[in-house]
């Protein structure tokens, strides 16, 4: 993301100015924590929702990739799809239908690579 980005500058900056940094972590929030509940401790981890859309929807192709986005208590997916295939069963339409009951399920994209 833009925000990741700006933050890589800023280590750069920091290894420049200073000799002495030998490690720098940094941590991007993309809401105010503020503004809402705390997050739960019932969100799924990566392994489990592999294992979810595994047992409904079968393995998520190879070479493609899942992101995960920790929202307001609601688990937000990105799929990126290398190639495409009109007869994936990995649809946004498709994965809301199987995902939907899941309390933690807050939306999905689906992204294919271009020919």
């Amino acid at each position: 993301s833009e925000g990741h980005q700006i933050g890589m500058q800023v280590v750069a900056g920091m290894r420049n100015a200073l000799d002495s940094i030998l490690d720098i972590n940094f941590h991007i929030d993309a809401e105010n924590d503020e503004d809402q509940l705390p997050t739960t401790e019932k969100l799924p981890s990566r392994a489990d929702v592999t294992s979810i859309i595994t047992e409904h929807l079968g393995e998520i192709p190879q070479r493609s990739r899942l992101r995960l986005h920790y929202l307001r208590n609601k688990l937000h997916l990105e799929i990126f799809l290398d190639e495409h295939d009109p007869q994936t069963v990995f649809t946004p339409e498709n994965i809301r239908q199987h995902l939907d009951g899941y309390p933690w399920f807050g939306s999905v994209r689906i992204w294919v690579a271009g020919p």
